[in-house]
């Protein structure tokens, strides 16, 4: 759902708020189980059968933590952009 309002281009604000909130619980459960040692690797990042294949869980934490931080860029630049449009007084020191 998600996915498909941000290919369109609506509701942008909340569908990428919803997105990171999404991705920061995922990141959130990864860091959690590996602080404990758990290095959990259900398969989902392989497409390899190779069990020597797969990547550490670092590496998908530090690349989910990039999309993270990505996807909080994005939210506040809309947000910025939100408050540019409603403000009519907003200077944009562009003189004509």
């Amino acid at each position: 759902m998600c996915a498909g309002l941000l290919l369109l281009g609506l509701l942008l604000a909340g569908a990428v708020f919803t997105c990171n909130m999404l991705l920061a619980v995922f990141f959130v459960a990864l860091a959690f189980n590996l602080v404990r040692g758990l290095d959990i690797d259900c398969g989902c990042f392989v497409t390899s059968i190779d069990a020597s294949a797969r990547s550490p869980m670092l590496w998908h934490l530090l690349s989910d933590a990039l999309f993270l931080a990505i996807g909080f860029y994005l939210f506040f630049r809309l947000c910025l952009e939100k408050d540019k449009r409603v403000d009519p007084s907003f200077d944009t020191g562009i003189s004509m």
